[in-house]
């Protein structure tokens, strides 16, 4: 009696078809027995870009978070005070992210005291929930989170801390998971990596999540042409958005703050006792002055930090040209003190 094979061309398709995918990395299609996929998408630093962002999102009926450096929006290149208002508006979440962007690591605590109390101060006083921050360049220790809760927040975000990797891995890291459960002060998301974002690679990203289930915290930066790391075109984001209202319902869009979860005595007054002066009220008028306040430092890469205040590099070079300058004409003034005093003694 014989017994049926199966040819050998079949066994070799049928494998291929289940190892392939997993081999390259691809995630297969949400089930329908999965746990529910909830995407977040955060916009960093207040770029003048990410206006159009906010209504392209509220447009497709989401909701980002937009986290603001409130020292920054009488600057160019910035989002106004009129722009963060209709984000508002429109639904969206806006975050706290330091008045000026500034390097904490080696600041005085009076001087982070500041940064991150003040700049909440002025958001709240747009008339919106202020809990979400964002740590600048990812940076936090002990005594920056204790200053950071102390201003009021409620949960902050780290700079990396996912992997970018197919979650297949059981030692990858690559999904929070949801409930969210872990350090509400060390939030982890996606890797910005060092080059621009696109469509592809944010759409893999919510694919890699779909197959397993949790949540895609993902930050971008500049909304523009090959902007630098964490950057994205218009294009892209507008192909991205457009891919991600089409997901299946088991895939929504939420804030950071709607998944982390919000203290339930959080309010838009500014009722943490900082010993602050009061929340400047900018005027919104358009168009931006091009002159900074000098009330509140412009942001700058620290390069020296002496007694808490930052010196940035473009100050250095300030002062050594300056100090260049100075020795040069008193060399030539010299100089011809000692020709005129010459020509004198030989006559």
């Amino acid at each position: 009696m014989s017994t049926w094979r199966p040819p050998l061309t079949s066994v070799l398709v049928a494998l291929a078809t289940v190892l392939v995918p997993v081999a390259a990395g691809a995630a297969p299609e949400p089930r329908p027995d999965r746990e529910q996929t909830v995407v977040t998408l955060m916009f960093d630093d207040g770029w003048r870009g990410q206006s159009a962002a906010g209504d392209l999102l509220a447009a497709h009926g989401m909701r980002a978070t937009f986290f603001v450096n409130s020292g920054m929006w009488t600057y160019p290149d910035y989002l106004t005070r009129r722009q963060i208002v209709r984000l508002v508006h429109q639904g969206h979440e806006i975050g706290g992210h330091t008045l000026t962007h500034a390097r904490l690591a080696t600041a005085g605590r009076e001087v982070r005291r500041r940064e991150v109390c003040q700049d909440r101060a002025d958001l709240l006083a747009l008339g919106t929930t202020v809990t979400s921050f964002a740590y600048p360049y990812g940076y936090r220790d002990d005594d920056l989170q204790g200053v950071v809760a102390g201003c009021g927040y409620t949960s902050a975000r780290a700079g990396d801390g996912l992997a970018d990797r197919p979650p297949q891995d059981p030692l990858c890291d690559c999904v929070a998971r949801l409930p969210f459960d872990r350090d509400r002060w060390a939030v982890p998301v996606k890797p910005t990596g060092e080059a621009p974002l696109d469509a592809l690679t944010l759409e893999r990203w919510v694919r890699q999540a779909e197959s397993v289930g949790g949540w895609v915290p993902i930050v971008l930066g500049r909304v523009c042409d090959g902007c630098g790391p964490g950057s994205i075109s218009e294009e892209d984001l507008t192909s991205f958005v457009a891919w991600l209202a089409r997901r299946p319902a088991s895939t929504r869009v939420e804030t950071f703050a709607a998944v982390v979860g919000a203290s339930s005595g959080s309010s838009t007054r500014d009722d943490v006792s900082h010993d602050l002066p009061p929340a400047r009220v900018q005027p919104a008028q358009e168009p931006r002055a091009a002159v900074a306040s000098p009330s509140v430092p412009a942001r700058t890469d620290y390069a020296v930090s002496v007694s808490g205040l930052g010196i940035g590099q473009a100050q250095i070079v300030g002062a050594f040209v300056v100090a260049s300058m100075i020795a040069s004409i008193g060399f030539r003034v010299v100089s011809r003190r000692r020709r005129t005093h010459l020509v004198r003694h030989t006559a």
